[in-house]
């Protein structure tokens, strides 16, 4: 059986794993880095979209596609703004990962699939009982979640499932045109389409899990209606063709029960961190491999790998992103409860009178009470009241529902 011994294990060469490698190219530490994939040069998903802050704050200009808006498109109502100064940005991150220089040991096809804690570290076996022993094991798995699910965390039953396809050929003019659509008839959450290099173009949709969710085969039936039936993706997509299609979990949108264990940390999807509203999950990704660095050589100043003392991980992601969640996950569980096609079309309309930095901090997940409450108007108010009588007492004495998408959609 083979050992070895590290100071730190990074599992999962993702945005996060990549990144806190790159790191610790600058310490002193024994590194090593698993993924199970057969390469760390590509990623699973090649292009992401982020803000343009957070581009800057990486300097990560150099695999930027172009900038653009963003806008909510609903059946009946259409809203789009420009964000100058604060935009959203589409990059190809398979480039930057091809110029990674890493210091750090790394092997391809390794799948971990049991740890055991010993005398204040954790050894991982692989599927051929190969051991590698650790003071620190970060698990930046992404969607796979491998070191949470061996340690028992706790996480949320409601994450992402989407449906992707590339198309060539589209027919829209305007670049900087990123938007996200729904038809609550289809979808339980909504899609997003964005253009790419080269003529191409992403369009996607997905599903918040949890009862009754859609599968892989009805989430794609979903995503070709609204190619074909919701505007303006019908005439964007008109011609287009299908040059690559995927379907995956994630990204994450709630945070599990700990980030942190004894000699445990988690990055990014790993630690069930995306942003709970549009579910931008690659400034969470960064902003965790960097709070991991700062981590990782405090504690080895330290010698102290305890989950007391790796709490200091946990604080830096409530400061700059924790302390919001709360607002966004009770947006969501009455979005996902409540609205149909009306409140939808209400809560657009009402977005077009939002200054653009509270159109912001929607978008990067910064919801307040005071955000919430300027979304409704005294219809969309009613109209949710009325829902919510509906869900809780007309239903179960199956009088009358609220409507919603079918589980399989006729042709």
């Amino acid at each position: 059986m083979v050992k070895k011994s590290y100071d730190v294990i990074i599992v999962g060469a993702g945005l996060g794993g990549l990144k806190l490698a790159e790191l610790l190219n600058n310490s002193k530490l024994n590194v090593l880095l698993i993924e199970k994939r057969s390469t760390i040069k590509t990623l699973t998903k090649n292009y992401f979209g982020t803000f343009l802050e957070y581009i800057q704050r990486w300097k990560l200009q150099k695999y930027l596609i172009y900038k653009c808006g963003w806008g909510f498109y609903t059946t009946r109502s259409q809203t789009f703004k420009k964000l100058k100064g604060k935009s959203l940005c589409v990059l190809e991150m398979n480039k930057w990962t091809r110029s990674l220089k890493l210091k750090c040991d790394k092997k391809t096809n390794i799948q971990i699939v049991k740890l055991k804690r010993e005398k204040e570290q954790i050894t991982l076996y692989d599927q051929k009982n190969h051991k590698y022993t650790a003071k620190l094991v970060v698990d930046c798995s992404g969607i796979a979640q491998t070191i949470s699910t061996l340690l028992g965390i706790k996480k949320s039953k409601c994450d992402f499932l989407n449906y992707v396809f590339i198309m060539k050929n589209h027919k829209s003019k305007n670049r900087n045109e990123m938007f996200y659509f729904q038809d609550s008839n289809l979808t339980n959450c909504g899609g997003w389409f964005h253009t790419l290099e080269n003529g191409k173009c992403l369009v996607g949709c997905a599903e918040f899990t949890g009862p009754n969710t859609l599968g892989k085969k009805e989430l794609r039936k979903r995503l070709i209606s609204y190619v074909k039936n919701f505007y303006p993706l019908n005439k964007y997509l008109k011609n287009a063709k299908i040059i690559e299609e995927f379907c995956m979990a994630g990204p994450t949108t709630t945070m599990h029960s700990s980030i942190v264990e004894d000699n445990y940390i988690a990055v990014g999807d790993a630690a069930g961190a995306g942003g709970p509203f549009i579910g931008d999950g690659f400034r969470m990704t960064f902003a965790m491999a960097d709070s991991a660095y700062d981590t990782i050589k405090e504690v080895f100043k330290l010698n102290d790998f305890s989950k007391r003392a790796l709490q200091i991980y946990s604080k830096k992601f409530n400061d700059e992103f924790g302390k919001w969640y709360k607002w966004s996950y009770l947006w969501r569980f009455m979005y996902l409860r409540y609205t149909t096609n009306k409140e939808l079309n209400l809560f657009t309309e009402k977005l077009k009178k939002f200054n653009d930095q509270d159109y912001y901090d929607i978008l990067v997940s910064k919801l307040t009470p005071k955000i919430l409450i300027k979304l409704f108007t005294a219809k969309s108010f009613f109209l949710l009241i009325k829902n919510m009588f509906i869900f809780h007492i007309l239903e179960p004495l199956k009088i009358s529902k609220l409507p919603r998408r079918p589980i399989v959609l006729k042709k």
